[in-house]
C-alpha cells in the first residue's frame, strides 16, 4: 500500500518547548511503516504553528491526496497534523473524501466505526488545542518573570541590539548609528535631516534600506532602553541585564 508521512514542529517547539522533534517523529513513523510493510512514496513536513491551515507541506500533501498519489497518511501524533480542532477535522475530512486513511502512531483508530473514529479525532484535537494554550500561558509567564529580572523576554530587538543566547547584545555598527542619531538630535537636527545625513554617509537600516523620519523617531523613543532600562509590555525595570549604548 502506498503511504505518505507528515511531520511538523512549530518554531517554539523547535526551540525546546516541545521535545517531540522532527527526528523523534521520523523514528516512530518509520517503525510503523516497517510493521505495516507500507511503501512510502513521499514525505511532507512543516516548521510552523499547527493552528495554521496555510502550511506549505500540509497544502502540498492535500493536493497530492486529491491526485490519489497515496492511500494512507501517517503521522506520529494527531497534533502534528494540527493543533486546532477545526483545522484537524477539516484536513481529515478532505483526506477521507479523497480516499486517504489517516493513521497516527500514538492514537491508533483502526477498526473503529466512522462515528467512533471521528469522536476519537475530535477528542484528540480538543486536547491538542487545550495543550497548546496551556504551553502559551506557561511561556508567557516565564517571559514576564525574566523581564522582571531585567532579562530579554523575547520579541524583535530594538535597533542597536541583536539577541544572542537569549540575551540582548550590542551590535557595534548599529550602536554607533544610535549614538550619532542622539548626538545630532541634541544639536537640534530635524528627523528628516538626521535621516538624510545617515543616507549620505552610506549608512543603512537593519534591512539595508535608506533611513526615513519614522525610523529615526523610533530610535529616539527608545532612549530608556539605550540607557540601560528594560521594558516588556507593562513591566519596566530600572536596570536591565543588557549593556547600555548611551
Amino acid at each position: 500500500m502506498k503511504a505518505a508521512t507528515y511531520i511538523r514542529v512549530s518554531t517554539g517547539e523547535q526551540a525546546g518547548e516541545d521535545r517531540y522533534g522532527l527526528r523523534t517523529q521520523k523514528v516512530e513513523i518509520a517503525r510503523l511503516v516497517r510493521q505495516k510493510h507500507y511503501e512510502v512514496v513521499k514525505e511532507y513536513s512543516d516548521t510552523m504553528s499547527g493552528t495554521r491551515s496555510d502550511r506549505p507541506g500540509l497544502q502540498e500533501m492535500l493536493t497530492d491526496a486529491k491526485e490519489h498519489r497515496f492511500e494512507v497518511l501517517i503521522v506520529s501524533k494527531l497534533d502534528r497534523l494540527a493543533r486546532s480542532l477545526v483545522v484537524e477535522l477539516q484536513a481529515i475530512d478532505e483526506l477521507k473524501a479523497d480516499g486517504v486513511t489517516v493513521m497516527s502512531v500514538a492514537e491508533p483508530t483502526g477498526g473503529q466505526d466512522p462515528d467512533t473514529e471521528r469522536l476519537i479525532h475530535s477528542v484528540s484535537g480538543a486536547v491538542a488545542e487545550w495543550e497548546k494554550h496551556r504551553i502559551e500561558k506557561r511561556m508567557a509567564a516565564a517571559r514576564r518573570v525574566k523581564a522582571k529580572e531585567g532579562g530579554y523576554a523575547g520579541g524583535k530587538p530594538q535597533y542597536g541590539y541583536i539577541h544572542l543566547n537569549k540575551r540582548l547584545v550590542v551590535e557595534p555598527d548599529q550602536a554607533e548609528v544610535v549614538r550619532q542619531v542622539f548626538k545630532l538630535r541634541e544639536q537640534r537636527w530635524t528627523l528628516r535631516g538626521i535621516a538624510a545625513k545617515l543616507n549620505q554617509e552610506g549608512k543603512r537600516t537593519r534591512r539595508g534600506k535608506e533611513w526615513k523620519s519614522p525610523q529615526i523617531l523610533r530610535i529616539l523613543r527608545h532612549k530608556p532602553l539605550y540607557r540601560g532600562r528594560y521594558q516588556y509590555t507593562d513591566i519596566v525595570v530600572a536596570k536591565g541585564q543588557h549593556r547600555p549604548i548611551l
